[in-house]
């Protein structure tokens, strides 16, 4: 597969607690669907002669960034454990420096209890943190939005950034996939 910045990397995990919840979470708000994410980022840089991409990820230590080789991507891809999507509407070139402005920034965990209660009792959410504490959906969909000023999937569902989770991103209409190498 060819990589190249500003593609979204889908993960889909359910072998830890996050995992199972965000899957039971994705099962019940969004059925009869054959795949969905728990997890999301960008690719931020490809390097072709070290053969590694630079994904910018929200995680329990807050928006980072990590290198991956591309033989490791093309395996999980072939597992059934990623996906790369792109946007319909080509993200400009500021797609690093984009990311890096989100660097370092706590994790959202208030987000994902306000998530939780939304699922759970019907409470709409409001926005608890903002950029302030971010979730690794939230930050995609922030970073989509600042590099293409046009494509806003909270919009698109009617939510705010906080609420926005991977599946969101993935079922969006402003997103085509590769599904295949």
């Amino acid at each position: 597969m060819k990589y190249k910045q500003s593609q979204i990397y889908f993960w889909r995990s359910s072998e830890d607690l996050f995992g199972k919840a965000i899957t039971y979470y994705n099962n019940k708000t969004f059925p009869n669907q054959e795949w969905l994410p728990t997890h999301v980022g960008i690719i931020s840089q490809v390097d072709n002669t070290t053969k590694k991409v630079l994904i910018h990820e929200a995680g329990p230590n807050g928006f980072l960034s990590s290198w991956y080789d591309f033989e490791w991507l093309e395996n999980k891809i072939k597992e059934g454990y990623v996906k790369i999507g792109e946007t319909k509407e080509p993200l400009n070139d500021n797609v690093f420096p984009a990311c890096e402005k989100y660097k370092g920034i706590r994790y959202g965990w208030l987000d994902i209890i306000g998530i939780a209660l939304n699922y759970l009792i019907g409470w709409k959410l409001l926005g608890i943190t903002g950029k302030n504490a971010i979730i690794c959906s939230e930050a995609v969909s922030r970073i989509i939005y600042d590099c293409s000023k046009k494509t806003n999937i909270a919009d698109e569902y009617g939510i705010v950034y906080d609420a926005v989770t991977p599946a969101h991103i993935y079922l969006s209409k402003y997103l085509n996939y590769r599904r295949k190498l």
